[in-house]
């Protein structure tokens, strides 16, 4: 089974899931500036160059919502608070209290997704972090 291939774009406050993401080796091209997200109001693609990338995961939390990286979960069974990060080769999961140390870092696809809910991420809940 192929994981899914998409991403979000944090930029200007909030996250733009309709959204493109690539590089170009053309750089005299103003067209082809990425990243790149859909305003729907104006129905058009807008360049996003201070746009934060997010991957997701390919994993889904406990309520079906697909995971991002830069998202906080929490472990239902502990309760236990995480962010979503990719370190080195891998998805993992951080402690969010020992942020400081960059302790306690899990191997994201050796835990159970439906023990986690997604409860925020670390834009909109910079207070939780």
């Amino acid at each position: 089974m192929q994981r899914k291939i998409k991403f979000r774009i944090w930029c200007n406050n909030r996250f733009y899931y309709k959204c493109l993401v690539g590089n170009t080796t053309d750089t005299n091209d103003k067209n082809w500036t990425y990243p790149m997200v859909w305003l729907e109001d104006k129905k058009e693609w807008v360049n996003c160059d201070n746009g934060i990338i997010q991957q997701f995961t390919g994993l889904y939390d406990k309520n079906n919502t697909p995971i991002y990286e830069g998202d906080i979960l929490e472990n239902t069974a502990v309760n236990f608070k995480f962010i979503v990060k990719f370190i080195e080769t891998k998805w993992a999961l951080q402690k969010l209290e020992f942020l400081e140390d960059n302790l306690d870092m899990y191997d994201f696809f050796h835990r159970i997704p439906t023990m986690f809910e997604v409860i925020g991420n670390i834009y909109d809940n910079k207070e939780d972090i």
